[in-house]
């Protein structure tokens, strides 16, 4: 049992034995069939059914079931061979398993996959190791093992090993994918369903051509090509293998009963090789676009799940915006509430201003109006007057201010004394100035114009905000306010 295991043979597994006996009949009954029940022309058989078989269920159920490739070729040397030598079909069965697990091993390396016919450069690959790997070497060891067995001369091993390796090569090209296509659990292609009329009429076109090439010598072979590739595109992978496959039958069987066009062509030259090229071409051709049509839909595929991805972030980024304006919606709601907020109360302040002010406004004016009153008094309470006059005026400007927020701001123009209005602001900022150690100076040349039309409170706010912040931004030096025309 060790000795198994270690030969990678899965002996606890039923299912694995099954796959054995099944790989070691179909080997056998392939080759008992060509050999016993096919006539089989002096110039060969074109295809190899076992071959191709072999290949196919390796790649399917993996190399683990050598055992049964093994076993039918033992068997399948033994129904070949007429000297029965023990050792002779040990040896053919030997070479045709490590032919078999070389290819697939090759295969499935070079395409990283079991299953190479879902794309252009697999099926390339797949067609390489079937001429130039297994057909080789097995090709190689049969010859020789024919020949030991005095089945055929030595002289005709270089003859025998150039067939038999073609042979092998169309058996595998032809066998293996429908094997592969129809017992594989695969991805369905982009191809819908037809109707079992279209089915139809393509069988009897096939038919048709193929009584005409392979019954009647017409050089009509080629024909066949178009209906299968319409095949290809129509009906998907395993029709498409099938057909080929019965039409490489065909072609065989009808040269080898010495019927068709292949037939008078294999009697001139002594060969069969215009028959294999024909068969390799259209199974290769058929593979190749098969394998188009497999890439043609996962670029398909590819393309919808990107939309598909497109379409959700379009998505997201259209809920993301709508829940962004939300909120935005939202946050200008309560910046109005709270405009209108401030404006409340910036209009009740005001108003809780404008009560002491007003009586402080109202008693410089009765002390102004004294006349017994020395000059420096007079003077101060001129200054209270002009100072309380200017604070109702930024009171006003408040108002103004939230008026404009509102949308409702105009300008009040009239005519009023320039003159005065910035001999106001001088007296009203001199004093501020002064306790900054900063000299404060009002000049104006003398075609300056005394009375202007403008609006008169917004200027003076204007005024007294640049002074302002001249007073505070200045460390150092005078502050002037020159006036020109």
């Amino acid at each position: 049992m060790k000795i198994l295991q270690r030969l990678g043979i899965d002996y606890q597994n039923p299912r694995s034995w099954f796959d054995v006996l099944i790989i070691a009949i179909s080997y056998y009954v392939s080759s008992w069939l060509i050999l016993k029940k096919m006539s089989v022309p002096p110039f060969g058989t074109p295809v190899c059914l076992g071959t191709g078989c072999t290949i196919g269920c390796l790649l399917l159920w993996g190399r683990s079931r050598w055992f049964g490739v093994f076993l039918g070729a033992m068997l399948a040397n033994y129904i070949g061979i007429k000297l029965i030598i023990l050792a002779i079909t040990i040896i053919g069965g030997i070479g045709t398993t490590i032919s078999s697990l070389i290819t697939v091993i090759v295969i499935v390396i070079s395409t990283r996959t079991n299953y190479p016919f879902n794309k252009v450069r697999d099926v390339v690959i797949f067609s390489f190791c079937s001429l130039f790997t297994r057909t080789v070497f097995q090709s190689f060891l049969s010859v020789i093992t024919v020949c030991l067995g005095s089945d055929e001369p030595w002289n005709k091993y270089l003859d025998i090993f150039s067939g038999w390796w073609v042979t092998y090569a169309i058996g595998i090209l032809v066998f293996a994918p429908p094997i592969l296509i129809f017992l594989q659990k695969i991805v369905k292609s982009e191809v819908e369903s037809r109707p079992n009329k279209e089915i139809l009429l393509a069988v009897i076109t096939l038919c048709i051509l193929s009584y005409f090439t392979f019954l009647q010598p017409q050089p009509l072979e080629y024909l066949l090509l178009p209906p299968l590739l319409r095949s290809a595109f129509q009906f998907g992978g395993k029709i498409t293998t099938c057909l080929v496959s019965i039409i490489s039958i065909i072609a065989s069987v009808a040269t080898s009963y010495s019927l068709g066009v292949f037939y008078d062509a294999a009697l001139k030259d002594h060969s069969i090789i215009l028959l294999q090229l024909f068969i390799g071409v259209i199974s290769i051709t058929v593979m190749v676009m098969l394998a188009i049509i497999a890439e043609n839909h996962q670029y398909r595929l590819n393309l919808k799940i990107v939309n598909t991805e497109l379409e959700q972030r379009v998505f997201e980024c259209t809920r993301d915006l709508q829940e962004s304006e939300a909120k935005a919606q939202e946050l200008a709601a309560k910046a109005e509430a709270a405009n209108q907020a401030k404006r409340a109360f910036t209009a009740n302040m005001s108003h809780e201003l404008r009560s002491p002010l007003s009586a402080v406004i109202g008693f410089s004016q009765l002390i102004l109006r004294a006349n017994n009153l020395p000059f420096e008094k007079y003077e101060n309470a001129g200054i209270i007057y002009r100072s309380g006059d200017c604070l109702l005026t930024l009171i006003n400007h408040i108002l103004d201010l939230s008026k404009i927020e509102a949308g409702k701001g105009f300008l009040n123009v009239n005519n009023f004394d320039l003159y005065r209005l910035l001999d106001d602001l001088e007296d009203m900022l001199y004093l501020r100035a002064s306790n900054e150690e900063l000299k404060l100076m009002f000049r104006r040349t003398k075609n300056v114009t005394r009375y202007i039309c403008s609006d008169g409170v917004k200027l003076r706010q204007v005024l007294i905000n640049l002074m302002i912040n001249g007073i505070r931004f200045t460390h150092k030096g005078d502050i002037q306010l020159v006036q020109t025309m």
